[in-house]
């Protein structure tokens, strides 16, 4: 499942990535601020028998911080 998931957000990139410039910055800092959280709290912070809320909340606070990061990157270009 998640392989189709990178799979449509490469050829999205791939077929329109030269034409939308700033969408495919955004996409792609959005992306790697959103794994680069969820890596560092699974490695570091969090214990094996957390809870699941705990989980979502984390996620969903890397997707804010994420599309804070993609919006203020595509304003630079």
């Amino acid at each position: 499942m998640i392989g189709l998931a990178l799979l449509g957000i490469g050829g999205f990139l791939w077929a329109l990535g030269h034409k939308l410039v700033k969408p495919t910055i955004f996409v792609i800092a959005l992306l790697t601020v959103f794994c680069a959280i969820m890596i560092m709290f699974y490695a570091v912070f969090l214990p094996r028998n957390a809870k699941e809320w705990t989980i979502w909340v984390i996620g969903s606070v890397a997707i804010l911080l994420g599309a804070i990061a993609g919006f203020f990157l595509s304003k630079l270009v």
